[in-house]
């Protein structure tokens, strides 16, 4: 949990990115947790130093250098950062964000040891970019553990970009996966892969037929696990208008309005009680530019 290994995570998608990326493919990224974090920054890297072209592949080090020396002068619209990307590298876009319940910072438990250690990481660019075209979070209504408070976007979108960030039923690994039970996992899944195919992302039906079970009335344990049930805990604020474009998905609004489970958290009933409350279509979607 101390961020080991994130640097090097980061570095192994952009390396994959270089030696794969042709003129006319389009990208999409997907993470969960610190996962989601880990490609928030790998854009990040991306609007930094550009990707880089195939002739200058062993620039990776350097661009992650530079990257890394982003408080000092080497930010992307810095005259290092653009000289950089001038040389080596080519202009792209992302097409495609996808994450679930992204951890603020790097989700580090202990109190004094994540503050040193999350400093150490401050140079990670996790604001959403503008060159994402695409853009969709799913988030946690009920994950309490305080070192996991959501890092939302806030209200700076570019002109043509699509952000959404809606908010599901389930703590952590009931929204991004691992839970026991699939059914409150596999709604935020189905919501991402709707999101997803109307972006072009083809999916293996034959795969995926018959391997996912959404159910809004799945099981939600809330349990905090091992050390965590003795730290602060923290509330999510459903709707906090600091964030942008944030919706309630359906099924969440049917877990809550129904009386065959008992669900009923506060900060879910606020939201859902407030006058710019606003509940998220389904999918799927219709084909996007």
């Amino acid at each position: 949990a101390s961020g080991t290994g994130l640097n090097k995570n980061i570095l192994d998608g952009y390396r994959f990115l270089v030696d794969n990326h042709e003129e006319d493919d389009e990208i999409f990224l997907f993470g969960f947790s610190r996962g989601a974090y880990t490609v928030h920054s790998l854009v990040g890297l991306i609007r930094n130093c550009g990707l880089l072209r195939k002739e200058h592949a062993g620039m990776a080090d350097a661009a992650m250098k530079l990257y890394r020396g982003r408080r000092k002068n080497s930010d992307p619209y810095s005259a290092a950062a653009q000289d950089f990307r001038d040389r080596y590298s080519k202009t792209t876009d992302i097409r495609f964000l996808g994450v679930w319940d992204t951890v603020g910072a790097l989700g580090i438990p202990l109190r004094g040891l994540g503050h040193l250690l999350n400093w150490r990481y401050k140079f990670h660019d996790v604001e959403l970019s503008g060159t994402v075209k695409y853009a969709y979070h799913a988030v946690s209504v009920d994950e309490k553990r305080n070192v996991f408070k959501p890092s939302l976007w806030g209200h700076t979108g570019k002109e043509g970009q699509t952000v959404e960030q809606v908010w599901f039923a389930g703590v952590h690994s009931e929204v991004g996966g691992g839970s026991s039970d699939s059914g409150l996992p596999d709604i935020a899944f189905m919501w991402m892969m709707y999101k997803a195919q109307a972006c072009g992302l083809e999916f293996d039906q034959q795969a995926i037929s018959g391997s996912i079970h959404p159910s809004w009335s799945g099981d939600l344990h809330g349990e905090r696990p091992g050390f965590y049930k003795y730290l602060s805990s923290h509330t999510r604020r459903v709707g906090d208008p600091r964030f942008a474009s944030q919706a309630v998905h359906p099924e969440t609004a049917t877990r809550f309005e129904s009386d065959a489970v008992d669900y009923s958290p506060t900060n879910l009933a606020n939201y859902l009680a407030s006058s710019g409350r606003q509940v998220a279509e389904t999918g799927p979607f219709d084909p996007v530019d």
